[in-house]
């Protein structure tokens, strides 16, 4: 749900996503490894919850990656990742077991009242 959080509203890359989630260690101890973002954002891209683009600004309009694309495209700055359509549909901030605060700053707020699932 980070991921996915992270892509809604903004066009992001590896790099920006990492920066989100280290603000988010830093703040609430919350740790996310590279591993799980790519896991993350490749189940996104193959539920059809998000697409990948070319970061290359010379082109227009971008050139969209099926699926996910190679890693040397990724790192960190390479390409960028998107909601689609049905992402939102997907993400609903209100369900319990969302642990953020709706915000409009972007900020990524525990709520008071969340607790972590027993595992």
């Amino acid at each position: 749900m980070f991921t996915l959080d992270t892509i809604r509203d903004h066009y992001m890359t590896i790099g920006h996503i990492e920066q989100r989630r280290d603000a988010l260690a830093n703040r609430c101890g919350v740790n996310i490894s590279r591993d799980e973002i790519m896991q993350a954002l490749r189940e996104l891209i193959e539920r059809g919850h998000a697409k990948a683009y070319d970061l290359d600004t010379t082109v227009w309009p971008p050139k969209g990656y099926d699926g996910m694309p190679p890693l040397e495209d990724i790192k960190p700055w390479g390409a960028y990742f998107w909601v689609t359509e049905e992402g939102p549909e997907f993400h609903n901030a209100s369900d319990s077991w969302w642990p953020f605060e709706d915000s409009d700053d972007d900020e990524l707020r525990l709520r008071k009242d969340w607790t972590p699932p027993e595992e």
